[in-house]
């Protein structure tokens, strides 16, 4: 029987550019929660068994729907793709974070847009010019803060009488 640890696998060296035709984006959301910034993950993955590729806004898209309503773009928010330069592999994904704020986009991407509520929602991703992707994900509703009070009470001051004169009269 064989033992130790099985040789390692040689990934495939770039041989030039990726067609944008030729990368399949698979979104992928874990258990994000409502409220706070969201990571969406694109694996991207080709058919060469090694390309580069130029990821920025201009060539990687993303968005977030809740049905037919568009909550969030990169579009919108081109800063949220990270401009970088990757390989593309036929044999392994490559992934790319997209940060969501979890917030509606506008076009000025601000941050005083109301936050997305929990529901479902989907993710649809794609290099530009390729078909896009999609995956369902729940946005959950955050644990709520049990806040306690420690009361520490204060002692009362006791009050000394001393016999008043009334009292002292009568006798």
């Amino acid at each position: 029987t064989a033992t130790g640890t099985p040789p390692a696998v040689e990934l495939a060296q770039p041989n030039g550019p990726c067609d944008a035709d030729e990368i399949t984006v698979t979104p992928v959301v874990g258990s994000p929660l409502a409220g706070s910034q969201v990571g969406l993950t694109l694996q991207l993955s080709g058919v060469q068994p090694a390309c580069t590729f130029q990821v920025s806004s201009k060539t990687l898209v993303a968005k977030v729907l809740h049905g037919n309503d568009r909550v969030w773009s990169s579009q919108q928010c081109p800063s949220s793709v990270p401009k970088q330069s990757i390989v593309v592999r036929s044999a392994a994904p490559t992934t790319v974070q997209v940060n969501w704020s979890g917030r509606r986009s506008d076009d000025s991407c601000g941050s005083g847009t109301r936050w997305a509520v929990p529901a479902h929602y989907r993710l649809v991703a794609a290099v530009v010019g390729s078909e896009p992707a999609e995956a369902a994900f729940v946005l959950k509703t955050p644990p709520q803060a049990v806040v306690t009070k420690t009361v520490t009470p204060t002692p009362k001051k006791v009050r000394t009488t001393t016999p008043t004169a009334t009292a002292n009269a009568g006798r």
